[in-house]
């Protein structure tokens, strides 16, 4: 089982270098007092008053007698809301040791936190409500959890299991309920609900001839089962997997290809009937993630050729670049609704910072 699709949405800007003209058009949000060697890795919003980020800190480096070399640990957990004035910290009950926090979802139904802790910590789940969060059982057979969403489909919770197997699981309000998924898959990085009963789990799969490696691949959510929707290859049959989604409509809906050294387009558009592959703007040559604050607007965020963090707005001819966040982005988020973004990600000094649109 592989993993670099998974590894690119968590870090989605590992490589890049900080726009030289600033953050022009964002403003910084303070962070509340983090122990040193931090970092954010997640941010979700349902709201204004309602921005989620998750992470770790705390972490430090040890000498791994197998590797020979100087590691660093997890850390401690960070998860902190922003309720429209200041940061907020709540107690997550169960996780003892170190660990950290890697994704956030936040939703009007609710807030899911999803982390990994050392030993047998393992898979952590916490679902907020009532002011506190309680921790949730991860589904049984679940080995490794990658991605954690919420939207018009419900919860998800994507990962594999101990046989290496893709592992898609919705929520049903009471317990996580296993979807079959069909056979060839691995890599899928989440999923994105377009409507109550339909969704999109975008990743790679492996080409039908034996050794031939693996291509962009997409599966459907009709409600009660996945089947497989054609996505165009990379144009000289390159390896890969799509690595983010997102939907302006039902019969919109972006995804972006993983980093490679393909030729042609990275951008894949499903209109409704089928995936096609769309032009990809100029001034974004490695795009990384795609998101959309579920009322038709969508923004691309990647790197150009030298390695700075581009950012681009959706409009009704094409992609326009508007101002970047000052960062190395790790994670970033459209309030739903809202013509507003958060980002998060380290400075050209390395420092964790937030910043949103005004």
């Amino acid at each position: 089982m592989r993993t670099r699709v998974v590894a690119a949405v968590a870090v989605l800007g590992m490589s890049f270098a900080v726009p030289a003209h600033g953050a022009e058009g964002w403003r910084e949000v303070a962070l509340p007092f983090l122990w040193p060697r931090n970092g954010v890795e997640g941010i979700g919003a349902s709201g204004p008053s309602d921005v989620w980020i998750a992470g770790y800190q705390g972490s430090i480096p040890i000498f791994s007698p197998p590797l020979s070399t100087i590691v660093w640990t997890d850390g401690n957990p960070v998860v902190r809301r922003w309720d429209g004035t200041a940061w907020r910290e709540y107690p997550l009950p169960g996780f003892s040791g170190d660990g950290r926090v890697t994704r956030v979802a936040a939703s009007a139904s609710g807030t899911w936190v999803l982390g990994r802790g050392n030993g047998a910590q393992g898979i952590y789940l916490a679902r907020f409500a009532s002011g506190a969060f309680t921790r949730v059982a991860a589904p049984a057979g679940l080995s490794t959890a990658t991605d954690l969403t919420a939207g018009p489909a419900g919860i998800w919770l994507s990962g594999v299991d101990s046989s290496s197997q893709v592992f898609l699981a919705r929520w049903d309000g009471a317990a996580w309920q296993r979807t079959p998924v069909p056979a060839g898959f691995f890599g899928l990085t989440s999923v994105t609900g377009t409507g109550a009963n339909e969704a999109f789990a975008t990743g790679e799969r492996v080409r039908p001839a034996p050794g031939q490696g693996t291509r962009y691949a997409a599966l459907r959510w009709n409600g009660t089962s996945w089947s497989e929707t054609a996505v165009p290859d990379q144009a000289d049959g390159a390896d890969g997997g799509l690595v983010s989604a997102a939907a302006a409509a039902p019969a919109d809906v972006w995804a972006v290809g993983a980093f490679s050294t393909a030729s042609g387009s990275k951008l894949r558009r499903w209109n409704g009937s089928t995936w096609q592959s769309a032009p990809q703007p100029a001034e974004l040559p490695y795009p990384q993630r795609v998101v959309s604050d579920g009322a038709g607007r969508l923004w691309l965020a990647g790197q150009n050729e030298a390695g700075t963090t581009v950012l681009l707005r959706r409009t009704s001819t094409g992609w326009s670049v508007v101002p970047a966040p000052a960062l190395r982005l790790t994670s970033i988020t459209a309030l739903p609704g809202a013509d507003v973004l958060w980002a998060a990600g380290t400075t050209a000094n390395d420092r964790t910072a937030v910043m949103t649109t005004p």
